[in-house]
């Protein structure tokens, strides 16, 4: 995609109806559990009169309305209806404890809900303690909500956005930093930071029309609600609507549907290539896979590639905060690499302490600068100030390198770094290493405190399905395919699964609490 024709001065759901139309009568959206679909122009209709509707019943510019629900085939429609109207949404964990919505309420000052009749005791907890009001709109029927589907009943007109909103400065949507270490951050991201993130992931993506794919992924998240579902709304894709993942029903999706694109995370990636099942499902329909928000380990990518026959697995970075940033594309793509740096992005690789600009393939922290990263968090003025060097690059806190041919590579976080006896320990390189053992499902690795050493790595192991390997025999695995100085000094303990968020990220404050328990 040429830099000149990245549209930027637009309403979000201007430039989604816009290009939806093109598409017409062709599927946009399945609902995986019924099988309810609609069509581009349903989608169309449902967010015109969602728009009448949300607007007859007050919601105006600048009111907050946060989608609180599961994968749901509405969802999108939600987002744009919102957007014409000027009103932020912010996106909803339904699996969010009472403490962290109740901040997050009052943090955003939000004014509308949209949630499930299941979720509503929790909701009228929170909403006691509430000093805003907060109208509820439910999917069903409840009592004191207002429907959903009545919202819908009106003749829907051909809907304009707000003439007084500024792309560059109005919130589209308020997103949940990943929150693995302390409390999360609230994400604003303005229209245009959107309009323009989803015109640079479909120049990456390179799909066509009418392509199928499974929306398993937290809608909630930056990949799961503008990679997969917003962008595949403006690619034309047939994007089937999970609201619960289960791998052997996503497999039959893939199966049933023929999906041509896959959208994984690392720890789905390496389901693929680890368990058994797969090979009873029919998965030669795939002709794309994308992964996404965490590193991949290249011994997945590589089994990744010959379990699929393809040449490359594509692979996307980014942030919340910065939107996707980099990727790799049928013509841009290096074995282990996140890609190419996106249209009208400037990133740069900067030494973490001394602030000075590092060399072609020289490790250090990778800062963004672009259109699509975030106007900044929601009342943290030091954390803004913070968050971006002088001439306004955004700190990712990701170690990383630009080689000589512009390819960036993920190496670790910088606050994930284990400083063992001044040499400077990669957890995510040991992860590597230790998934490439038969026995390891799943692995993570931590630094604990150690009087002779600073620090010390020790490993989170999830074994195979019938597996008895032992402690001792991983880390001779792992001293054998490190230098001396990452060997894993600590533990190996064997609990039944990995703690990750939702987008695929390990959550190792978890792994670090003291009473953390094997049963995790």
């Amino acid at each position: 995609m040429k830099e000149s024709i990245l549209e930027t001065n637009m309403n979000l759901g201007e430039l989604l109806l816009t290009r939806m139309k093109q598409y017409g009568d062709s599927i946009a959206l399945i609902e995986a559990e019924t099988g309810r679909r609609y069509t581009y122009k349903d989608v169309i209709d449902r967010v015109q009169k969602l728009t009448h509707g949300l607007r007859e019943l007050g919601v105006r510019k600048g009111d907050v309305v946060c989608i609180w629900l599961p994968n749901h085939i509405d969802y999108g429609v939600i987002y744009l209806a919102c957007s014409f109207l000027g009103s932020p949404v912010q996106t909803m964990n339904p699996l969010e404890t009472d403490d962290e919505i109740f901040r997050r309420f009052q943090e955003c000052r939000t004014k509308y809900v949209f949630t499930v009749p299941t979720q509503l005791p929790q909701l009228w907890r929170i909403r006691l303690k509430l000093t805003t009001r907060l109208k509820v709109i439910v999917f069903g029927q409840a009592d004191n909500c207002e429907s959903y589907e009545k919202l819908l009943q009106n003749k829907g007109e051909r809907v304009t956005s707000d003439a007084d909103l500024d792309p560059e400065k109005t919130p589209a949507i308020l997103l949940s930093s990943s929150g693995t270490t302390g409390l999360s951050k609230t994400v604003q991201l303005s229209h245009s930071n959107i309009v323009v993130n989803v015109q640079q992931i479909a120049s990456i993506y390179c799909h066509q029309p009418g392509m199928r794919c499974v929306a398993f992924l937290p809608m909630y998240h930056h990949y799961g609600g503008v990679c997969v579902l917003l962008t595949g709304l403006y690619n034309g894709l047939q994007i089937i609507v999970m609201s619960e993942f289960k791998f052997q029903t996503y497999l039959q999706l893939i199966q049933d549907h023929k999906c041509e694109i896959l959208h994984v995370v690392p720890a789905v990636a390496n389901l693929l290539v680890k368990q058994n099942i797969v090979d009873k499902f029919d998965l030669t329909s795939v002709k794309i896979i994308h992964c996404a928000a965490a590193p991949l380990s290249q011994d997945v990518e590589k089994s990744l590639m010959n379990k699929f026959r393809h040449r490359f697995i594509s692979q996307t970075y980014g942030l919340s905060e910065t939107g996707v940033v980099a990727g790799t594309s049928d013509n841009k793509h290096k074995f282990g690499s996140a890609g190419w740096i996106t249209a009208r992005t400037e990133v740069k690789i900067f030494d973490p302490e001394m602030g000075n600009e590092m060399p072609p393939g020289k490790f250090g922290e990778i800062c963004v600068r672009g259109p699509q990263v975030m106007t900044g968090y929601i009342n943290m003025r030091e954390e803004n100030t913070n968050a971006f060097t002088r001439d306004r690059f955004f700190k990712t806190g990701d170690i990383g390198y630009i080689d000589s041919d512009g390819f960036l590579f993920i190496v670790d976080r910088i606050k994930d770094i284990i400083k063992c006896k001044g040499h400077q320990v990669s957890p995510a390189r040991l992860e590597d290493v230790m998934l490439k053992h038969q026995d390891v499902e799943d692995a993570a690795v931590i630094g604990m405190a150690d009087a002779d050493s600073g620090e010390v790595p020790q490993a989170f192991v999830v074994r195979r399905t019938g597996s008895t390997v032992t402690s001792e025999v991983l880390k001779k695995h792992v001293a054998e395919n490190v230098p001396s100085y990452m060997k894993l000094q600590g533990d190996v303990k064997f609990i039944d699964r990995i703690p990750r968020t939702p987008s695929g990220k390990i959550m190792r404050r978890l792994l670090k609490e003291p009473n953390s328990k094997s049963k995790l």
